[in-house]
């Protein structure tokens, strides 16, 4: 929640830290795709087809995550920052919400209230300290992701789906394609939020 009364002008001169470590905590089973949306797709109602196509949703969705920097299925995020002094950037937009913010010190963490702090940004998130920490170690959970998938996403996904079944690729065949994939998605990726 964006605190009001706070004059965040203030803080545009301050650095951010990008987290050193980031783990999925959780994650929905929810997928961009039903099976049978994918064997409609594809015009396939064997269901030998079945786990390949789960394999390709899940690999094709995680590839444009990694390459747009995005959640597209909801999941709950641990981020871990080094040597924090005035805010975090939060990866893995869209932020739905943050459940905790703690300070890590000789094995001992120490929760921040949300009142000592403000988020900035639109789609990606800074955590903005009210009051500058001295060289901390942070520890952030929050859950990212969106509720409904936008169409453009769903729809790359679906055509990227097609393709893949159309020309049954191998395993090896299917990563050099999702590398290829990574590497022109990114070019396509948002500018995230500058502050």
């Amino acid at each position: 929640m964006l605190k009001q009364s706070v004059n965040q002008n203030q803080f545009l001169n301050r650095s951010f830290q990008d987290p050193a470590e980031i783990i999925v905590l959780s994650e929905t089973t929810d997928t961009v795709m039903s099976i049978q949306e994918a064997h409609d797709l594809v015009r396939s109602q064997d269901d030998i087809n079945t786990p390949y196509l789960r394999d390709l949703i899940s690999g094709i969705t995680r590839l444009v995550e990694n390459a747009r920097g995005e959640a597209i299925t909801s999941k709950v995020y641990r981020a871990i920052y080094y040597s924090v002094f005035d805010g975090i950037l939060l990866a893995n937009a869209p932020i739905v919400s943050i459940d905790s913010v703690v300070t890590l010190e000789q094995g001992v963490s120490t929760a921040i209230s949300s009142d000592d702090y403000f988020l900035q940004g639109i789609a990606t998130k800074a955590v903005v300290f009210k009051n500058p920490l001295t060289d901390a170690i942070v520890q952030v959970d929050y859950t990212a992701g969106y509720t409904t998938v936008p169409a453009d996403l769903k729809a790359l996904i679906k055509s990227e789906l097609q393709f893949m079944f159309k020309e049954k690729t191998s395993s090896m065949e299917f990563m050099n394609y999702l590398s290829k994939m990574k590497k022109k998605a990114q070019g396509t990726a948002p500018q995230l939020y500058s502050i």
